[in-house]
């Protein structure tokens, strides 16, 4: 006589290999896990003309990509003020058709993770 398989006994195993394993591990993408930038209106353009003193931290802002289907891309920006500033990261300075009227991409500013994931 042939025994049947029994798919009960599978999970069991399945149950008991994960728990041998430990806990499963983070996944992290390297995009979306960065801060997301807004447009905000600022004094002028206070970006740090030299780059090599730029503080570099980096964000995410979306950008409506135009043609067929018209969707919604998110794209990486790095901080354009000089290093070591105060506050949100800024990036991106661009001018208003009404030229007196300047904006920033801004996102908040925050520690590095370091914890182990």
């Amino acid at each position: 006589m042939t025994d049947h398989h029994n798919p009960s006994n599978d999970d069991e195993l399945i149950a008991r290999l994960r728990a041998s394993a430990g806990p499963e591990k983070a996944q992290h993408d390297p995009l979306f896990d960065l801060p997301v930038a807004r447009q905000v209106d600022v004094h002028g353009d206070e970006g740090c003309p030299d780059r090599n003193e730029r503080c570099n931290a980096k964000g995410r802002a979306p950008a409506a990509v135009q043609g067929y289907f018209n969707v919604e891309v998110t794209e990486p920006v790095s901080c354009e003020l000089r290093a070591g500033h105060e506050g949100g990261h800024r990036a991106s300075f661009t001018r208003s058709r009404v030229m007196h009227r300047w904006h920033a991409l801004e996102w908040p500013d925050r520690k590095p993770d370091l914890e182990p994931h």
